[in-house]
């Protein structure tokens, strides 16, 4: 491996060739600064009463802030109603006056940007406000202004909760609302990795990333564009549903962070936050693996300091500053694998005692070329040389194939499904974030303030699961982020506000990083690799990928060349498969420009907002595998078993090992890197009326135009089901015996030959692999299919050009005091779908192809047949009819005050989504299934016509039936990959929140989620029916299959309670008692839920493939349930749930054996625990606080993975299971104790155990 460099700042922002055009971009939005985002500001309103409930216009209404000094004014109405509009987020001081009444004073006011902040009933006493103060503490404030379902998480929330570990990301604070829960995260996690909010189990890319007002996004995936340290960070907003017209983009959580300012004095803080795994407990896998704890040792350190520009303190201060960074180097290593790679005697060609993934001897290696049975009862067709039972011949063996088994390293280790260890090295890889932000305050009326948000990274190699093997490199790992707002209040009642932003994401993917991945390195025998399109290796000159391989050096990139070997995939009976080294699924620049300017008029009691807000993305990336669908460059080839293969030895290596392959698919005739872009324009209006001094109504509207994601460089192609013509289909070859056989007997192997339908006749001996090839110069290749801006929309598809998202709601206050609000929001909204459904339309006919040869060998390929006669394409797209992924979303509820200074609400939360894109695959309990448009349909495979004759006869449905590509409908073409927008959920749910903020020395918060319903047809594969004429629509057993698989799996209840208790100081006689016992602070967090729920699956490894079990490869069937399987968590480890209650599908399925959410995980109940201690240093400003917190402090096991796939041997014997936990007498397999060899229903993983943070932080 080739030591790299350390990264340069300037490498961080991004790679030069492609900087130069991002500056440019910047540049031109600079020059449309007029268009500036609109959630920087907020407004406070209140009421101002005397005691007898007199509304008292005119009075003087103060609002100071407590860091900066600078006030807010206006005066009450004659309603009594004051609201001031432009309100920066801070903390404030509400002062109240009037002649003949005491001045009220309100302290501790939080406004966070965004909101609106009402501060209700604020009565005046009678008395002279020169001699008398009235103060009131710091309250509970109902939301009595709107109708939405937002809470708002600050910094010194976070800081005083054990949510999540001290340093990373922001947008975690979501975990703390009402509502929201996630998947896969830990005490120190860097991102969310799912997030579930209001129970609808969905990924982060319907979630919107604000960030001081601006979407901060990458475009591909809809992902956070920087992933911002909460020492940054002042406030989050989170709002969740129903929320008002003024958020869009998203129709998910609206996540948005406030970067922290400066003040009228200096303040700072210095911080040391750690985690070292010596301090925590070994996992729940490893100590039953029996394997030592893994290094996770992990530092976030820095400082922030934030102040005035000049002396503090000074009356008239306008420029303020806020600077900080934190470094966060992580140190890992001890990571163990376990692989099943050749053993020594296979890289020979004797695999006499290979074993299968279920620890079984499976010596029976059939010779295809015999034609005879290789079966336990007739060893005829088996390969046997020397008397040796799976002993191939040394003349038979393929070079190239046996250099590929050799190139892994050799096995160190023996275990019934593996037999090499790994253990990854230590390796510190840092991570570093800089913020920096000026404010200006011009004059009263005007307001500016200016961002830098930055995180690179140093450049370490990432270890595979084989170190040195296959371990790959992020070369540019930088993102900055630029913004700026301006707020101009025009007059008392109207303000002007714009922000104009940018976001980077540079260097997204990782890059293969050892010389294992030259192929001409490994071996000679492999340097001149049989590929399907000898071109798509060869990188375009100047791309962004080109930019990256050579800026890094990569050892397998030489004259532009990318020297890899295909992907390899080895079947099911090698389970632990050893890794490929493949080219990134994707490489990729994305620069985005977001602007915003919103006009808020306050008349009357209306305060009337209109906005409007746009986003320009520019997305350079490679056709790669990130996209569903679409094929490495590089290539992948099956190896693996398959009985329907007439090839197939029965085992992956074997296959290897004579060059023979069940597909061999590749991206080609040329490596493509697209240039993406979108136009989002939405703007928006609505309306904040207060009808009377119990009811505000909040009435909005968005109008949405969210500008199709496409490649400038035309190079998208689409397909029309409506276009193909039968007589306008290419023909294929078709199967043939050169030599007479008996009726229902199989042609021998060197004798089945491909024929042309069109002259009968044949390509000769050996030319089997060619069947269902394209025969040359027939038919139409682009059949059905047209260039985008050719005929159709230059991005390919359609979509609404505009769509109007009404958003209502209302908060009623019967009571004056407003200590009782009923509260209601109902609204549409929409998504931008992500930037990934529609990358993949790079690789279709004319410009690409992605071709897949079935059934052959390399040394076919070598031959250069396969360049010869083309395989039908495989196409991706995106449905060029779209609708807008969208949802409603409504809420009911009440929040009342409570005694002890505390609020509660319940409320009725759903949501309907529709529209929602399935991108290209459904994960159905079974597992992935793809949405291909050109599927044979069910039962296709059944039917007399569509067997080959040359494969003879079989008792197994399907198993002589013809190839994929000539059962498709679409003739002349392979898979047809969609992206659909056509799938719904609904959900709905009970929420309740209790909350009480700081007093006496107690906080305590809580949620509470009361599952109602999670339904849809989400789980549910989309099965299609061809008609004669070409017609697409959808199964007739659809509706059957909705129906069984609606259950999406609900999580009934999710419990969350948190609190903060400062403990009381000691007053003792002795100082030092005093000083011991005195400053200490403790807080928790418990959260507890039903388990999600999971489903149980199945494997045959033989006479069970989709073909066999539907009768199409493109459909599979459903685990059979034949019993009842228990919860799904039992408490045994070995037993999570009843095996006995599953068997396998028989023949003639559609896939609805049984429904979805069969199984429940076990129930989550953890605490997370902290203990602090301050110490003054000189004043209350400067002061050492010294903290631990523990994550699962009482280090409860919970088992949150299972091994639920069940192993068969064939149909015939569906209740057989092949990975049995338990021997024949009931006994535990001796073999299968641990949760690397899980049997069916074992425990296979756990939640973290216990982990210790410890931090120490100076404030001044």
């Amino acid at each position: 491996m080739t030591k790299r460099r350390k990264q340069t700042k300037a490498d961080a922002i991004a790679a030069p060739a492609i900087l130069t055009r991002g500056a440019k971009l910047a540049m031109l939005a600079l020059a449309y600064a007029w268009i500036a985002a609109a959630q920087n500001t907020s407004t406070v309103t209140g009421t101002v009463v005397d005691r007898s409930g007199a509304v008292i216009p005119g009075a003087t209404v103060d609002v100071v802030s407590e860091t900066r000094g600078t006030t807010f004014q206006t005066k009450s109405g004659a309603t009594g109603d004051f609201i001031i509009t432009n309100i920066p987020g801070d903390t404030y001081t509400v002062n109240i006056t009037v002649s003949g009444f005491r001045k009220a004073q309100r302290t501790g006011v939080l406004v966070v940007p965004g909101d609106r902040v009402a501060l209700g009933t604020i009565t005046l006493e009678v008395g002279g406000t020169d001699t008398s103060i009235e103060v009131t503490a710091q309250a509970v404030l109902l939301q009595a202004q709107t109708g939405d379902r937002a809470s708002t998480v600050t910094e010194t929330a976070v800081r005083q909760v054990p949510t999540f570990a001290s340093g990373t990301f922001f947008a975690q604070a979501a975990l703390l609302a009402p509502g929201v829960n996630a998947e896969g995260i830990t005490a120190s996690p860097s991102r969310l990795d799912t997030i579930i909010p209001n129970g609808t189990n969905q990924s982060t890319a319907r979630t919107n990333w604000v960030l001081d007002g601006l979407t901060t996004v990458d475009s591909g995936g809809n992902q956070a564009g920087i992933s911002l340290n909460y020492d940054a960070v002042a406030e989050v907003k989170v709002l969740a549903s129903a929320y008002s017209a003024e958020y869009g983009r998203s129709s998910g959580l609206q996540i948005v962070g406030i970067t922290k300012s400066g003040t009228n004095q200096f303040h700072g803080t210095l911080y040391d936050i750690e985690q070292r795994s010596n301090w925590a407990t070994n996992s729940w896998v490893n100590t039953h693996n029996n394997v030592p704890k893994t290094m996770n040792n992990v530092r976030w350190y820095g400082f922030s300091l934030g102040g005035p520009v000049g002396h503090p303190n000074r009356e008239g201060r306008k420029l303020f500053f806020f600077i900080a960074e934190q470094i966060s180097p992580t140190t890992t290593g001890g990571a163990v694998n376990y692989i099943r790679v050749p053993s020594l005697a296979e890289r020979q060609g004797d695999f006499s005692q290979t074993t299968d993934n279920t620890g079984a001897r499976f010596n029976l290696i059939a010779d295809p070329s015999s034609g005879q049975p290789c079966t336990a009862a007739n060893h005829a067709g088996c390969f046997q040389d020397g008397g040796v039972l799976g002993k191939i011949p040394q003349s038979r063996l393929y070079p190239l194939g046996m250099a590929i088994l050799n190139m892994y390293p050799q096995p160190n280790i023996q275990g019934i499904n593996y037999n090499l260890k790994t253990v990854a090295p230590e390796l510190t890889a840092t991570t570093y974030q800089q913020t920096a932000r000026v404010d200006y305050v011009s004059s009263d009326n005007l307001r500016f303030f200016a961002k830098y948000v930055g995180q690179n990274a140093s450049i370490n190699p990432r270890y595979g699961t084989i170190p040195g093997f296959n371990d790959t490199l992020l070369q540019f790992p930088g993102r900055p982020v630029f913004s700026t707002t301006v707020t101009y209040v025009m007059n008392p009642t109207t303000v002007l506000e714009g922000t104009i932003g940018t976001t980077i994401t540079d260097g997204f993917g990782f890059v293969p990083d050892t010389a294992w991945g030259n192929r001409c390195l490994v071996s000679s025998a492999l340097c001149d690799y049989p590929e399907l399109f000898p071109d798509s290796l060869k990188i375009l000159q100047g791309s962004y990928q080109d930019t990256v391989l050579k800026a890094m050096n990569a050892p397998w990139y030489k004259n532009g060349v990318a020297l890899l070997q295909p992907q390899y995939r080895w079947g099911s009976r090698i389970a632990n498969a050893p890794p490929s080294i493949a080219y990134p699924g994707f490489l990729d620049w994305n620069y985005t420009i977001d602007a915003a300017l919103s006009l808020t008029k306050v008349w009357r009691t209306h305060t009337i907002k209109a906005g409007f807000q746009m986003q320009n993305s520019v997305k350079i990336q490679n056709l790669g595998t990130q996209t569903t669908g679409t094929l490495p460059i590089e290539g992948v080839i099956d190896w693996g078993n398959n009985s329907n293969n007439p090839l197939d030895t029965g085992f992956g290596y074997a296959n290897a090992a004579l060059g023979l392959f069940n597909s061999y698919a590749q991206q080609g005739p040329k490596q493509m890197e697209g240039r993406f872009v979108y136009h989002n324009r939405d703007f928006y209006l609505q309306d904040n009326w207060k009808v009377s001094p119990k009811l505000t109504l909040d009435l909005g509207a968005r109008f949405v135009h969210n500008g199709q994601q496409y490649d400038t460089r035309g190079q998208e192609a689409n397909f029309f089901p409506e276009l193909w013509k039968a007589s306008d289909a290419p023909s294929l070859f078709q199967p043939g015996c050169g030599v007479s056989v008996a009726a229902g007997s199989a042609c021998p192997g060197i004798s089945r030959v491909a024929i042309n339908p069109l002259t009968g006749a044949s390509l000769g001996p050996g030319s089997a692999p060619l069947i269902g090839y394209i025969v040359p110069g027939s038919g139409n290749p682009l059949n059905g299919i047209r260039v985008a801006g050719k005929g159709i929309d230059q991005a390919n598809y359609t979509e609404p050009w505009l769509v109007v998202n009404p958003r209502i709601g209302f908060a009623y206050s019967p009571l004056r005091s407003q200590k009782f609000v009923i509260r209601a929001g109902v609204g549409m909204f929409v998504d931008r779908p992500q930037g990934d459904a529609t990358f993949g339309q790079l690789g279709n006919p004319p410009f690409a192809q992605q071709i897949t040869v079935y059934y052959s060998s390399l040394q076919q390929v070598a031959s250069g047949a396969a360049a010869k006669y083309q395989a039908p394409p495989n196409l991706t797209l995106f449905h060029y009819n779209a609708d807008l992924p969208s949802s409603l979303q409504w809420n009911l509820g009440t929040q009342m005050l409570l005694p002890w200074n505390s609020s509660l609400d319940v409320s009725w939360v759903g949501i309907y989504n529709y529209n929602t894109v399935e991108y290209g695959t459904v994960g159905t309990p079974t597992g992935q299934l793809p949405i291909d448009e050109n599927a044979p349909d069910l039962g296709t495979a059944y039917l007399a016509k569509n067997q080959d004759p040359t494969l003879g006869s079989s008792s197994v449905p399907s198993a002589t039936s013809l190839s994929t590509d000539l059962l498709r409908p679409y003739r002349g073409l392979g898979s047809i990959t969609a992206s659909w927008p056509y799938a719904h959920n609904r959900y709905d749910s009970i929420q309740v929140t209790f909350s009480r903020p700081y007093k006496n020395g107690i906080t305590l918060g809580g949620n509470y989620t009361l599952g109602l319903r999670n339904v849809g047809n989400m789980l549910s594969p989309p099965h299609f029916d061809h008609l004669a004429d070409g017609t697409l629509q959808w199964s007739s057993v659809q509706p059957q299959l909705d129906s069984v698989l609606h259950d999406n799996g609900t999580r009934r209840h999710v419990l969350k309670i948190f609190g903060v208790y400062q403990v009381p100081d000691v007053h003792a006689s002795r100082k030092a008692v005093s000083l011991l016992a005195s400053r200490w602070q403790v807080s928790g967090t418990f959260t507890a839920g039903t388990g999600p729920a999971y489903d149980a699956n199945y494997t045959y490894n033989s006479g069970g493939a989709n073909v066999n079990i539907t009768g199409s490869p493109s459909y599979a069937g459903r685990i059979r349930l034949v019993g009842d399987p228990g919860s799904g968590c039992s408490g045994n480890p070995y037993k999570e749930f009843k095996t006995a209650a599953f068997a396998g599908p028989g023949y003639n399925s559609i896939g609805d054996e049984s429904g979805s959410a069969l199984l429940r995980g076990c129930f989550d109940h953890q605490m997370n625990l902290s203990i602090s201690r301050y110490f003054r240093l000189g004043s209350e400003t400067r002061r050492l606080q010294i903290r631990g917190d523990a994550y699962n402090v009482f280090n409860n096991v919970i088992i949150n993975a299972f091994q639920a796939n069940m192993v068969l041997a064939s149909p015939a014997s569906p209740t057989t299971i092949m990975n049995n936990q338990f021997a024949a007498d009931g006994s535990l397999n001796p073999a299968r104790l641990t949760p690397a060899t899980a049997g069916f229903g074992a425990a296979t993983g756990a939640m973290p155990m216990r982990t210790i943070q410890l931090q120490a932080r100076f404030y001044f």
